[in-house]
């Protein structure tokens, strides 16, 4: 009995620890999208989404966030483990295709955000526009941010 409750109070501890080191993600593109999110990152958890002041969300193939002092961009928040953060990294291609950086938000916390470093052309595909706008619904985003977007490279379909 004594021993089960020391091993029970150890995985609360090794819980604990590991939602202390946790990290939060900005995400802007296909990362908005819940299921995708789930299979690339099992253990992030979503942490609501907010309006970044100064950037704007832009296409080459893939989705991107560029300065833009008249703008603001829709990033979903993540919590996500450093296994996430490796996972991630591998998926956007760091450090070729993207490279990992801190985003400002306005309540002064920061996160985690990849930004675009591969000058890839576009235009993005179908289906990878498609899982944005589901990305878009599941954080209860306006898409009147990612149609601007789609709009300046002539996005049509």
């Amino acid at each position: 009995m004594i021993i089960g409750a020391i091993l029970a109070a150890q995985r609360g501890l090794r819980h604990l620890w590991q939602r202390m080191t946790d990290t939060l993600y900005a995400a802007y593109g296909s990362n908005l999208n819940r299921t995708q999110m789930a299979a690339r990152c099992p253990a992030a958890v979503s942490a609501g989404g907010v309006l970044v002041p100064g950037w704007r969300l832009a296409f080459n193939k893939w989705a991107l966030i560029e300065r833009d002092p008249e703008a603001e961009v829709a990033v979903g928040l993540w919590t996500v483990t450093p296994a996430c953060l490796t996972s991630l990294d591998r998926f956007e291609g760091v450090p070729h295709a993207y490279v990992r950086d801190l985003l400002p938000l306005p309540d002064g916390r920061q996160a985690v955000v990849y930004h675009d470093v591969a000058a890839r052309p576009g235009p993005p595909s179908l289906a990878y526009v498609q899982r944005i706008r589901a990305g878009y619904r599941d954080f209860g985003f306006d898409l009147s941010g990612l149609a601007a977007a789609l709009a300046r490279i002539d996005f049509r379909r």
